[in-house]
């Protein structure tokens, strides 16, 4: 019996001593679960939406127009403008010019001057709006072909000429662009708009005005004409112009 007791009562002792393990175990996974969990940054919680307000405040800019603002031709400085779909005075430019497909690249404003062109250069304009970081779509200009510079007309005073009789005038024009042209000897012509009278010429490669005033013609017209002509310049505008003649009739001249 004694025997039986020991053992009884080491038995009672490891059944408490097992109890007070498995405690300890529950007690550890308690206080694991209890523990704090790390703060999670500003920068890494998710992005928020912009409210209009921000969204409007970082609205990219919109080139809405590109136009030319003067005519492509050689000797005139060419000028573009580019028009924004809302007026932004914090917006500025950048503008790329480009030549034949070549760029300018030492020309970042709205204007190429005439020295960087001559008839029968393409260019076109390649333009971005900015606005702190910022930057629209790149908006392309149309391709545009420079012309020539029109003719430049040196229109000489009227010499007195005596009524009947022929009336002679010279027509003086010059071409800008002449050094472009060496081996061309002459590049302008000359037409006759009005008025047409069978008497009155006007040569087509010299420019002379020749005409054969007779009585009748001189009450035709009576005090004054009129003579409209132009000057012709492949692959430039054409200029027109006049010249008007007065004079009295032959009985007028006889009561002075």
């Amino acid at each position: 019996r004694l025997m039986k007791k020991i053992i009884l009562s080491l038995f009672l002792v490891y059944s408490l001593l097992g109890c007070g393990e498995s405690q300890s175990e529950t007690s550890l996974s308690v206080e694991k679960e209890s523990t704090p969990q790390p703060i999670v940054k500003k920068a890494d919680a998710p992005k928020t939406k912009q409210t209009p307000v921000q969204q409007q405040k970082r609205k990219f800019p919109v080139i809405a127009e590109v136009k030319f603002l003067t005519p492509a031709q050689s000797k005139t400085n060419l000028e573009i403008l580019a028009t924004l779909e809302t007026e932004d005075n914090e917006v500025i430019f950048d503008y790329r010019w480009f030549v034949n497909d070549k760029e300018i690249i030492d020309i970042k404003t709205p204007v190429l001057p005439s020295d960087r062109l001559k008839s029968g250069d393409w260019v076109h304009c390649r333009i971005k709006a900015i606005k702190g970081e910022l930057e629209s779509g790149l908006a392309k200009s149309k391709y545009i072909m420079i012309q020539g510079a029109p003719p430049i007309l040196d229109l000489s005073p009227i010499v007195a000429f005596e009524v009947p009789g022929r009336f002679h005038y010279q027509i003086k024009a010059t071409d800008p662009d002449a050094d472009e042209f060496l081996d061309i000897e002459k590049t302008l012509s000359f037409e006759l708009i009005s008025p047409k009278d069978p008497g009155l010429s006007l040569d087509p490669k010299t420019g002379e005005i020749n005409w054969d005033l007779s009585e009748d013609t001189i009450k035709k017209w009576k005090d004054k004409i009129e003579i409209k002509f132009k000057v012709i310049k492949k692959g430039a505008p054409e200029v027109s112009s006049s010249i008007t003649l007065t004079f009295s009739r032959p009985e007028e001249q006889k009561q002075g």
